[in-house]
């Protein structure tokens, strides 16, 4: 009760401020609706002729694209972009200075903003399943799976992304990173395509990426590319793999802080 009642107000405040760009909301239906009438005609014609490539039907890659393009974003972090835009205007020492934990502060944030951003999501997912057949699974335990992997998967991410924003601490200028991090992101989360058409070697690499544990996991068990007997192991990888990313952020950013040079002084 205690940690709610301080760091609940952080989460509130995000999801107002999420409210307040309510323009951006209905530019990422249509930027969805376009990009679910492209990969579906892209795979159609993948298959032709084929019913199965690389163990996966047409319809479970479909499936797969659609629900990735409509929820993919969901728990995308915005811990990098709030402390660039910190370091940039000079406000990140305010953060300093309030005394609660840096990073549980965020990752309340995070929450409230993952939560927000499946509710938000589902005007997509509704259309990608009336206009484009997209077909969700009948297993409860599916869902079940979908929604633990899709929370521990954003914690995964949102300590790659905050070690990712302690180098501003040192350069000071992170559309470079951020450039470098979307690309290498958009290949290994499997947002284009699913990681079982990439060589096995690439996948298994892939697998362990924060960006793969966030969008590829979670969509996975909810398009029937992964079963839910799955769930058990896949979740012991996660807790490792936030273990590992938790510390390494804690420890970047004691020591990144220590040389953080805002613009201007």
């Amino acid at each position: 009760m205690r940690w709610l009642n301080i760091y609940l107000p952080f989460g509130i405040l995000e999801v107002q401020k999420i409210f307040q760009y309510n323009a951006w909301f209905w530019v990422g239906q249509l930027r969805n609706i376009i990009a679910m009438m492209i990969m579906t005609a892209f795979w159609a014609a993948i298959y032709a002729g084929q019913n199965d490539l690389a163990g996966l039907s047409l319809t479970t890659t479909l499936n797969y694209v659609i629900l990735a393009r409509a929820l993919g974003n969901a728990n995308a972090s915005s811990v990098y972009w709030w402390m660039a835009e910190g370091i940039s205007k000079g406000q990140l020492e305010l953060e300093f200075l309030r005394p609660v934990d840096f990073q549980m502060m965020h990752l309340a944030r995070e929450f409230s903003a993952w939560g927000l951003g499946l509710l938000l999501g589902l005007p997509s997912l509704l259309i990608g399943i009336f206009v484009f057949q997209a077909k969700l699974p009948t297993d409860p335990m599916a869902y079940l799976a979908f929604l633990i992997t899709f929370f521990l998967g954003g914690i995964i991410l949102f300590g790659f992304e905050l070690m990712l924003g302690c180098l501003g601490f040192y350069t000071t200028e992170m559309w470079g990173l951020s450039v470098l991090s979307g690309g290498i992101g958009m290949f290994l989360s499997g947002a284009l395509i699913p990681l079982e058409f990439m060589p096995e070697a690439v996948r298994n690499i892939a697998n362990l990426t924060p960006f793969a544990q966030a969008l590829y996991v979670p969509i996975s068990f909810l398009s029937g590319v992964r079963n839910p007997d799955q769930l058990g192991s896949t979740v012991l990888l996660q807790l490792g793999l936030i273990i590992v990313f938790l510390t390494l952020s804690r420890i970047v950013f004691a020591r990144a802080a220590r040389v953080l040079t805002m613009q201007g002084g």
